[in-house]
């Protein structure tokens, strides 16, 4: 094993062998600090320590490595050395599980603090818009934040992975979610879903969505979820109203926008296309700039 932690002090030291020579360099972990985005690469900044007693740092290294397929990720030097490439080749070739093991655990818990303490207007994430507001197609928390919180429940002995689904439609203020039950893919996938069942987490009350292929009744499942996920219903909540606002900011930024120009096709007497259910002229003809509000009264008097 290439890399160690040390407890006390939360540093990751490396020691490669050079001409039959222990090298020792501290590790400084950084990952793309985009709390949307699911890649799975880490870099390591590596400051090689002198064998004295005054451990004074030398020579800096970097890695790049996709922790996906262990391959070695390109270096941001547009021509790097030969020498740094051979040694970024070398590290890599170096490392064994164990060692993808921690920095697999490092690469998580520094975007899940990441994704945690970001505030919903940083996060710019992408969302189906047309389908959330028209069909209302539901988001999963995870799809949309891969490395935030997971939620995970034991059935039956086993341990599965649960993917909540929130509406985030701008006008509804309903308190639903679907909760998925996934089998968990030792190979780092998805894994597959068993069941959904859908909870109204203000009301407490439960149903089951899909039966699937999970056997177990929706007591159990519920009495398993109950038990295992602390404060399942304020989590729930909370995962909820944190979705929908990162939602409401993406869509001021991706969505509406490009509404104006869109909007002025529509009549002050037809049905509002954000799926409100309310006349176009009692919901979203407010946010159209006066340019457009002109054109579209320009219009109606033509008609």
């Amino acid at each position: 094993m290439v890399l160690s932690f040390d407890i006390q002090t939360q540093s990751i030291f490396a020691e490669i062998i050079n001409d039959q020579n222990a090298v020792r360099y501290e590790c400084t972990l950084s990952v793309c600090p985009s709390p949307t985005c699911g890649c799975r690469v880490i870099q390591l900044d590596l400051s090689q320590i002198d064998a004295g007693d005054n451990d004074v740092k030398l020579l800096s290294r970097y890695v790049k490595i996709d922790l996906f397929d262990k391959s070695l990720e390109p270096m941001k030097k547009d021509n790097p050395q030969l020498d740094e490439l051979r040694f970024a080749k070398k590290f890599l070739a170096c490392l064994n599980d164990e060692d993808f093991d921690l920095l697999s655990k490092k690469h998580f818990e520094i975007k899940n603090r990441l994704t945690e303490e970001a505030e919903p207007a940083a996060i710019d994430a992408y969302f189906d818009f047309q389908s959330i507001e028209r069909n209302g197609v539901m988001s999963g928390y995870n799809n949309v934040l891969p490395f935030a919180d997971h939620l995970y429940a034991t059935l039956a002995g086993k341990k599965y992975r649960i993917i909540d689904q929130y509406c985030l439609r701008s006008q509804c203020l309903c308190t639903d979610t679907n909760l998925s039950i996934i089998d968990l893919d030792e190979s780092g996938g998805r894994g597959k879903e068993l069941s959904c069942i859908g909870v109204n987490y203000e009301k407490k009350s439960w149903k089951m969505v899909d039966d699937g292929s999970l056997a177990l009744g929706l007591d159990v499942l519920r009495s398993a979820l109950e038990n295992e996920i602390p404060d399942l219903y304020d989590t729930l909540h909370k995962r909820h109203v944190r979705l929908k606002s990162i939602y409401t900011f993406s869509k001021m930024k991706h969505f509406d926008a490009i509404k104006p120009s869109i909007l002025p096709k529509v009549g002050r007497n037809d049905l509002c296309p954000c799926g409100s259910g309310k006349k176009f002229k009692k919901c979203c003809s407010d946010k159209l700039t006066s340019e457009h509000r002109m054109r579209l009264n320009s219009m109606d008097s033509n008609n």
